[in-house]
């Protein structure tokens, strides 16, 4: 699965905290990491059929990046495109990774983690998309 290898390939961005879906939290709700960090999503996967059957996967992945300050997503956002943008490995069977979108600044409200306050500071988030194209 594609899931494990792009959070091993970003294992030294972020101070390797990077997580899908959402942060982990503690029992009473409040955050349990600090920034920065990742959150990643899946948002689709869209297969290749030819004659042959299943070809490979074109998946979409959102990456959130989590910071204290926006000069600093920003720059962790810098990070994750310089780690991801172009890498390929055919026989992990990843044959392309793409940015879709360089990033775009996340409002409070958006989904994967960033509308978070601990300690009433409020954190800043930019989203970087890619596609991946995998086996499938």
């Amino acid at each position: 699965m594609i899931e494990e290898r792009i959070t091993a390939l970003l294992s030294g961005v972020a101070d390797g905290k990077r997580y899908w879906v959402k942060a982990p939290r503690r029992d009473d709700g409040s955050l349990a990491v600090t920034p920065p960090y990742l959150v990643l999503h899946r948002v689709d996967g869209l297969p290749n059929y030819h004659f042959c059957g299943r070809g490979t996967v074109e998946s979409r992945v959102q990456v959130n990046c989590i910071a204290e300050t926006y000069g600093a997503v920003k720059a962790l956002a810098r990070a994750v495109v310089t780690t991801l943008d172009m890498f390929s490995d055919p026989a992990a069977g990843i044959y392309g990774v793409f940015v879709d979108g360089e990033g775009r600044d996340l409002t409070e409200d958006a989904p994967g983690g960033v509308n978070t306050s601990d300690a009433g500071s409020k954190l800043f988030g930019v989203a970087v998309d890619f596609r991946i194209h995998h086996a499938g």
